[in-house]
């Protein structure tokens, strides 16, 4: 099986900008992920990693 990134995410605005405020940018983001295996699968965890999501393309919201 391929290695398998997860980004734990947390709920921590009602608002998407308060969000935003406290989120990391793409510039960061891509450095991180640079360093990885780029054909490792990336999910999300939540829950402490009780429950898991997929991230598909469509999911990519380019739109704010």
């Amino acid at each position: 099986m391929k290695e398998i990134i997860i980004i734990d995410t947390k709920r921590s605005s009602y608002s998407a900008e308060e969000a935003a405020e406290r989120s990391i940018t793409v510039a960061e983001l891509i450095e991180i992920l640079e360093e990885m295996d780029q054909e490792a699968k990336v999910i999300t965890g939540h829950d402490n990693r009780y429950t898991y999501g997929s991230i598909k393309m469509s999911h990519i919201n380019t739109e704010g």
